[in-house]
């Protein structure tokens, strides 16, 4: 049975937890506790059954293009919408560029609202990667929601260095969750443990989900999935890894943008623009993830700058 904790304080420096963000947050959810458990509709009767079905939010996100749909249900899946023109306006702004006859790859595509903005206003192909669980399923449903299914192609798979059966570790059970990580031996396990804050590290997980994880370069070679001209990289620790699983793609003329997020602290992913130099690729610009936010507060500890790259 799934319960709401309404005791759980506020902290505005969450991030990896359903911890509620701000006092309001924190007071709506007490209420909202309050009143499931004195109505009884979370005991998984008939009612509790019909008043879920019947309560399926929608967000809508208004765009100079027209209206984007996104499913709603979670605090966090409301802050993603909320904040989509905000949260990385060079990202929206790289979305722009694109035209109907390119094909983007969004690899850690979330619940797909980069996805469903470059197929739906920009009438591109999109394949969006993304294994966690109940991301892929609101991912689904976002895709349905926005009737582009002609366009938008959810794929439940990791993207890696090597292709192979491997683990997703989810620390947390959440909608719109993010900060999950793919591995597939002890080893790259401890690498990428070490790559996370210390506040982070060692901490029990709540399931493991087996995945198949598929580089680039073999994605190349699916004849149902068209080669991209702009890659997106958004996967809160692994980009080192897939860049390294991507040198014949990179190669590949029909490539020719690149978005990547970076971890300026960790040292294989201050390595990734020298990689993607020798490639051909050029920074166009960078920024800060964190710029966005009202807490910074740890910016230091967790950096994240997203990085505009294009063949010269």
């Amino acid at each position: 049975m799934t319960t709401i904790q309404p005791n759980k304080k506020f902290d505005p420096s969450a991030i990896v937890s359903d911890t509620p963000r701000s006092r309001w947050q924190y007071l709506a959810r007490t209420a909202s506790g309050f009143l499931v458990n004195l109505m009884g509709i979370n005991q998984g009767g008939y009612l509790a059954t019909e008043f879920a079905q019947a309560v399926a939010p929608v967000s809508k996100i208004e765009t100079s293009h027209g209206t984007l749909l996104c499913r709603g249900g979670h605090g966090r899946l409301r802050w993603r919408a909320q904040t989509f023109h905000t949260e990385e306006p060079d990202t929206v702004s790289w979305l722009d560029t694109l035209l109907p006859e390119d094909v983007l790859w969004d690899v850690g595509a979330n619940v797909g609202l980069y996805s469903l903005y470059a197929s739906k206003f920009k009438h591109c192909q999109v394949f969006s990667f993304e294994p966690e669980a109940q991301n892929f399923a609101l991912l689904v449903e976002n895709v349905a929601l926005n009737e582009v299914g002609d366009r938008c192609f959810p794929a439940c798979l990791a993207i890696s260095e090597t292709p192979g059966i491997g683990r997703l570790k989810n620390r947390v059970i959440t909608k719109g969750g993010s900060h999950n990580f793919f591995y597939s031996s002890d080893q790259e396990f401890s690498e990428m443990e070490g790559r996370l804050p210390e506040s982070a590290r060692g901490k029990g997980h709540v399931v493991e989900q087996v995945v198949y994880g598929v580089s680039l370069n073999e994605l190349m070679n699916q004849k149902d999935i068209a080669l991209p001209t702009h890659l997106k990289v958004d996967v809160d620790g692994l980009e080192p890894e897939i860049i390294g699983g991507s040198h014949n793609l990179l190669k590949n003329e029909s490539l020719r943008t690149i978005l990547i997020e970076i971890n300026s602290l960790v040292e294989r992913h201050a390595q990734i623009p020298d990689v993607l130099n020798s490639f051909g690729f050029k920074l166009k610009s960078q920024r800060s993830n964190w710029e966005s936010r009202e807490n910074r507060e740890r910016e230091e500890e967790m950096p994240a700058t997203n990085m505009i790259f294009y063949r010269s």
